[in-house]
Parts: structure tokens; sequence; C-alpha cells
């Protein structure tokens, strides 16, 4: 029974919510448009997806073959359908060749939640009439869901916004993060801040000797970090995460030292 709490149920909601954050920061990097907007207007969809993994761990207390309650019977069939929709919306808008590790749990849920669900179907636990009703009482919530991600769609920027957290954090107060600019040779100038550069020549380090666990930290940064820094808009904000960042900011200097290589310096 723990394993099926937590295997069943509170691995499938961690999946849930990190899936919320999924959602591309601007139209360009849509592939099917409002579609990849599900990842986030799914959240309507959240009262159901309790219901599930609730139902779910009470499965077993009143099995299939002593003919489960309505609300435990059609909560696994509703959860194993959301599951499925998720799996297929993963699969038609993320770069599986990039991010197949990231529909692992996904396929896994929607695997064991779909088996369950075909054994209360197939047992004839309820009839017609009964899965058609509960359909019915959760369509407004599937609308719901995709009214909410064509507003979403809407309501992304058209151009590419700066999706880096470290650039995001460089809206704070100048005090603090002291920007300063940095001269091409295009002759183009960025603003930019030590805490950028080092970790960017680290980033560089990383991809040179490690390529491999830096896809990996990419494929992974680039799902959340534009979701993360579209979210850093107030100074206030962007001064705790540039504090938040500074360890990580030291120890990337220590390695780039120890690489015999100047922290800061560009990497242009």
């Amino acid at each position: 029974m723990v394993f099926r709490i937590f295997a069943g149920a509170a691995v499938p909601v961690l999946a849930f919510m990190l899936g919320l954050f999924l959602t591309p920061g601007w139209k360009g990097a849509c592939k099917l448009g409002w579609f990849d907007c599900f990842h986030t207007g799914k959240v309507v969809l959240l009262p159901i997806a309790l219901w599930a993994v609730i139902a779910f761990v009470g499965l077993p207390v009143c099995g299939i073959k002593s003919r489960p309650k309505p609300w435990v019977g059609l909560g696994v069939v509703h959860g194993a359908l959301i599951a499925v929709v998720c799996l297929v919306q993963g699969v038609c808008t993320l770069d599986v060749h990039e991010a197949y590790w990231v529909l692992a749990i996904p396929a896994y849920v929607a695997l064991w939640y779909g088996v369950e669900a075909c054994s209360i179907v197939t047992s004839s636990c309820f009839d017609a009439r009964t899965y058609l009703y509960s359909f019915l009482g959760v369509l407004p919530a599937w609308l719901g869901s995709l009214v909410y991600s064509f507003h979403l769609y809407e309501d992304l920027p058209e151009q590419s916004p700066d999706c880096f957290v470290v650039t995001a954090a460089m809206r704070g107060h100048p005090a603090l993060v002291r920007p300063h600019f940095l001269r091409l040779e295009s002759g183009r100038e960025l603003t930019v801040t030590r805490q950028l550069l080092t970790l960017r020549q680290f980033e560089d380090m990383w991809a040179t000797q490690w390529p491999q666990s830096h896809r990996h930290f990419r494929t992974l940064y680039n799902l959340y970090g534009p979701q993360i820094a579209r979210r850093i808009r107030n100074p206030w904000v962007a001064d705790v995460v540039y504090l938040a960042i500074k360890p990580l900011e030291w120890s990337a200097g220590i390695v780039l030292l120890l690489s015999q290589r100047t922290p800061g310096q560009n990497s242009e």
C-alpha cells in the first residue's frame, strides 16, 4: 500500500504539477499552436486528477471483484484518460529525441492507470449510462482547460523573450547586481553582469568536457528556464534570485580557477 501511495499517487501528482511549467515562452516555440499551452491549461483538470489518485489508492480496498464504488472506479477511469491525453500531448509537442526521459513518468502513469481502467471497464462494473453521465459531468473542466490553453497562447509574446534565469536576475537593483556594458567584435553592446559571464563560461567548459550531462541539463533548463524567468519582473524578486544564484556563481568560479580559466572572462 505504501508503494502504491508513492508510485501511484505522489509521483503522478508531482509530474502533473511540474508539467504545468512546460508551456513554451513564446509563440514561435509552439509546434502545434495553442495545443502546446495545454501543459499549463490542464491545471483546470487538477480537481479531477486529485480525485483520480485518491480513487487509485483506494481501489485495492474495494477491488474490482467486489464491485468498487462508482466514485472509485470512475475516478480511475478519468485518471487514465487524463494521463493518456497528457502523454500524447507531450509526445506531440516536446522534442522526443532530446526529452525522452521527461516523458518516462507520464508514460508509466498512463500505462498503470490505463491497465486498471481497462480492468474496470471490461469487468462490467458499471453500465454505459453511468459512464456517460460521468463524462458529461467532467466535460466543463475539459472545455475550460482547452479555452484556458487558447488564452495562454494568445498572451504569449511574438518574439523570443530573454529566457535565462541569470539574465532575468539582472533586472535587480543596479547597486546589487552591478550591470555593465560589454562591446562585441560586431560593435553591438550587451548588458551583462559578472555572474552571467562566469556561469556562461562555466557552461562552455561543461559542454566541452562533459557534453552528455550538459545536454541533459540544457534540455531540462530549456523546458523550465523560460517559465521561471518570465516570473522575475519585480526588481526585488530579481535581487532575491541574484543572491540565490550566488553560491552557483562562486562554485563555478572555483572550478574555472582550478581549470586555469579566468572567471568572468568573455567567452564570445
